[in-house]
């Protein structure tokens, strides 16, 4: 019954045939929770992985029922160094089995906050701590983690973790990378994939592993440039970077009205939030790589996906997930490929019908012919959250990303959404499309 009246509404409200069911708090605790990531099992697409940090203590949140039901809890651990979770959590999971979650840790005594991956045998293991990946002086941030799930790999279950690090007083920033092919027990020496200096920087690594293995890389740099590159030989070494595209607003972060933090006297900007994602499938659009970002145009974000073939050439030219409105912001998005049907999902937070550019739904869209078109816009979230007031937890706004885990022909979006006077708290939904 919930998923036929979403569906009645949503038709109603844009035109939208998506379903939206089980639409719940997944986190349900105190404290303002925030940077969501979800990964869904290649093999077993109802068992589900989520992650958020923000000012609250790190949770996970695990369903092995589609998104039917979530297990929300406090519970990883620190790290083999004693060192605990800060924040910037990513999952991912094996075909196999195996869990992962990549994270940021730090403690009073720590020279620099630095990178940490815990692992457990499934959904109902306990989270067990790995050895270091990077083991060096630098400040982490932002890390980035993918298995090797991939068909035809020479590598599977092969760990790519990776992120940027900076020189403590310096205005340098170099994306390093590392892998692990037994768990976290040992690392590779890490690979330098790139290196900036002030505007040059670059922010926010994304991974995704296509057919065969082939790595693919990308990431934004603070002069509005998106960069991606590829390894066929495992993380080893890495192709000359391609300039993917340039944004139009000249700049890696930008504010918007939404993203205002009340007390604070300023404004939490958002990023390009670029991701790639590939398809694996035997489908038309098999080996299409996938990249997802937001830019400001007219004054205003939208949220958009570059097509690109597998040696990264672009497929014309970026397409705008929904059509620019001078009324309305969407940005923050997150894509994901469903593996075993080739659709593609977007989702990201929308403005639209807000009349103040400071209320937002998260929002998803799905495009069945690669990339090419997108559906109407269905509202994963049925009401409107706004972190621009005076009360509540709220001061962390809504991140620098959220999630969305594609596959058996279902997408799980999960969000920070800040609807009630409790804060942030982690919302997910179960989306489908005739």
């Amino acid at each position: 019954m919930r998923g036929l009246l979403a569906l009645v509404a949503l038709t109603a409200a844009g035109g939208s045939s998506i379903t939206v069911a089980n639409e719940r708090n997944a986190s349900r605790a105190p404290g303002d929770q925030a940077e969501v990531a979800i990964a869904a099992d290649p093999h077993d697409p109802n068992v589900l992985l989520g992650a958020s940090g923000g000012r609250a203590r790190m949770r996970t949140y695990t369903s092995t029922d589609g998104g039917g039901t979530w297990r929300s809890a406090p519970d990883v651990p620190n790290t083999l160094l004693g060192d605990v979770p800060v924040g910037d959590p990513v999952p991912a999971i094996d075909g196999a089995g195996p869990e992962y979650l990549a994270f940021v840790a730090a403690s009073p005594g720590t020279s620099a906050p630095y990178y940490a991956v815990v692992t457990r045998d499934g959904p109902t293991g306990d989270w067990q701590p790995t050895n270091r990946p990077i083991d060096d002086d630098r400040f982490q941030d932002k890390p980035m983690l993918v298995v090797d799930n991939a068909p035809e790999s020479p590598h599977p279950g092969r760990l790519y973790l990776g992120g940027v690090e900076f020189r403590v007083g310096r205005s340098l920033g170099t994306i390093v990378l590392t892998h692990s092919d037994d768990r976290g027990q040992t690392w590779s020496p890490p690979v330098t994939l790139t290196t900036g200096r002030a505007q040059t920087i670059p922010q926010f690594l994304t991974l995704a592993v296509g057919r065969g293995g082939v790595l693919y890389a990308g990431w934004f740099r603070f002069d509005g440039s998106l960069d991606v590159t590829r390894s066929l030989d495992g993380g080893e070494t890495f192709e000359q970077l391609h300039v993917a595209a340039r944004l139009a607003v000249g700049s890696g972060a930008w504010a918007l009205p939404a993203q205002t933090i009340p007390r604070r006297g300023d404004r939490r900007p958002v990023t390009a939030t670029s991701l790639l994602r590939v398809d694996t499938t035997a489908g038309p659009f098999a080996d299409r790589v996938y990249l997802s970002y937001e830019d400001r145009r007219n004054g205003r974000t939208n949220v958009y996906v570059l097509r690109l073939t597998p040696d990264l050439t672009p497929i014309g030219r970026p397409i705008a997930v929904v059509r620019a409105s001078p009324s309305a912001d969407r940005f923050l998005p997150a894509i994901d490929v469903d593996q075993t049907t080739g659709d593609v999902w977007d989702c990201f937070y929308a403005t639209d019908g807000s009349r103040d550019l400071k209320r937002v739904r998260f929002s998803c869209a799905i495009s069945r012919n690669g990339g090419g078109s997108w559906s109407p816009p269905a509202r994963a979230a049925s009401r409107f959250s706004r972190v621009t007031r005076k009360s509540g937890d709220v001061t962390f706004g809504y991140g620098d990303y959220e999630g969305v885990a594609a596959g058996g022909g279902l997408a799980h979006p999960m969000w920070t959404d800040a609807r009630s006077n409790a804060g942030g708290e982690i919302w997910t939904a179960t989306l489908t499309a005739p």
